[in-house]
């Protein structure tokens, strides 16, 4: 997947950069110093990184449960799976929804 440029999808302000933004070059001085003395070099992260950082155990988990998936087979190879259609359908028509209400909002 191809991620782009942080400011198409941040905006400059949120960056805290102003012109040429995405670039090396446009990092603010304050995102990393480099102390000529000893070599060493000292980095922070921005406020939009600290909260990627914060998601990405989110991001890693398993997105189903894999025992429930396991059990869900099992019972349909056995015929004992039965499907509760009144469910499904409610479900379908709030997922529904909330779709068209995310639309209308923007």
């Amino acid at each position: 997947m191809k991620i782009g440029n942080l400011v198409d999808l941040y905006g400059k302000e949120a960056l805290g950069a102003k012109s040429g933004a995405g670039t090396p070059s446009s990092i603010p001085s304050s995102a990393a110093q480099t102390n000529t003395n000893n070599n060493t070099t000292t980095a922070s992260l921005s406020s939009v990184a600290s909260t990627l950082a914060a998601l990405e155990p989110e991001l890693r988990a398993p997105e189903f449960d894999q025992a429930k998936v396991e059990a869900i087979k099992q019972a349909m190879r056995e015929g004992k799976f039965e499907v509760n259609a009144n469910a499904v359908a409610d479900k379908l028509i709030t997922s529904v929804q909330e779709l068209l209400s995310r639309k209308n909002a923007n």
